[in-house]
C-alpha cells in the first residue's frame, strides 16, 4: 500500500499548544499495486 496524503500541517493555538490531532497520520492511501507473473514451459 502506498500512502497518498499525510497530514503535515501542524496547527497551534495562541498559547503554543498543538491542536491538530491528525498531525503525522496517514489520511488516505493509494490502491495496492497489482503484480502479474508469467511462466513459460518449453517441452
Amino acid at each position: 500500500m502506498q500512502f497518498r496524503n499525510v497530514d503535515l500541517d501542524a496547527q497551534f493555538d495562541e498559547a503554543g499548544n498543538q491542536v491538530d490531532s491528525r498531525f503525522g497520520q496517514v489520511i488516505s492511501a493509494r490502491p495496492p499495486r497489482t503484480m502479474v507473473f508469467s511462466a513459460r514451459y518449453l517441452w
